[in-house]
């Protein structure tokens, strides 16, 4: 699973940041995360994200994908950043989300940069401003 992560991730472009695995005996499953950064990102936390939990009996859930608009330091945010809501999608279809994810993140980033104060956006995701 990590490798699956590792291959949407660097299908877009991006460095992979600290793939890992968890066991979550609570949900009897274990969780796969794995980050995607662009090269030369700054901050430990990296803008596009994924978790992917598989049950113990094989199954595999939806992959849930999180990515933050901003080229600033999400952990040091007071303001905010336009954030990705509830993006969901099988493990076949994650490299093309992935890469979509992150060409309307890179739009949202360059009209935030021109001086628009975006505060939402629904283009094929829905973007949300969020306090940290």
């Amino acid at each position: 699973m990590k490798r699956a992560i590792e291959r949407a991730i660097h299908y877009v472009g991006l460095e992979l940041h600290k793939p890992r695995m968890i066991l979550d005996e609570t949900h009897e499953a274990r969780l796969v995360l794995g980050g995607g950064k662009p090269e030369g990102w700054p901050h430990e936390i990296p803008p596009l994200s994924v978790e992917i939990f598989v049950k113990t009996n094989g199954d595999v859930l939806p992959a849930r994908v999180f990515c933050d608009a901003s080229d600033g330091d999400p952990v040091m945010s007071i303001a905010g950043a336009m954030t990705l809501k509830d993006c969901t999608c099988d493990l076949a279809r994650l490299p093309q989300v992935l890469k979509d994810v992150w060409a309307e993140r890179q739009e949202l980033v360059a009209r935030q940069r021109g001086g628009e104060r975006v505060r939402e956006f629904d283009g094929r995701f829905r973007w949300r401003w969020t306090s940290m």
